[in-house]
């Protein structure tokens, strides 16, 4: 015979209002300093994906992300973000 024990929990579901991506950067940084991106919709998505020079190529997949760049010149960071209503994305330069 088998003993166990039973336990219940309530637990509130909701669907996310909105979807739509964006992220804050600074506008200048110096060659090798680390630049942080930070997302301004942390909380209701399942995934962020960053591409970093928006070449197709995904560097990271975190809530927020830091990067050094290397050269000079314009780079462009582009954001996915997916929640159950589906994908956005957002680009700063």
């Amino acid at each position: 015979m088998y003993y166990g024990e039973t336990e219940e929990y309530g637990v509130a579901l909701s669907l996310p209002t909105s979807l739509n991506a964006g992220f804050f950067m600074v506008d200048t940084a110096y060659i090798g300093t680390l630049v942080n991106l930070v997302n301004q919709n942390p909380t209701g998505y399942i995934s962020h994906e960053w591409d970093v020079e928006d070449d197709g190529t995904k560097e990271y997949f975190t809530t927020n992300a830091s990067h050094v760049f290397n050269s000079l010149g314009n780079h462009c960071v582009r954001v996915f973000s997916t929640n159950c209503l589906g994908r956005d994305s957002a680009i700063n330069c």
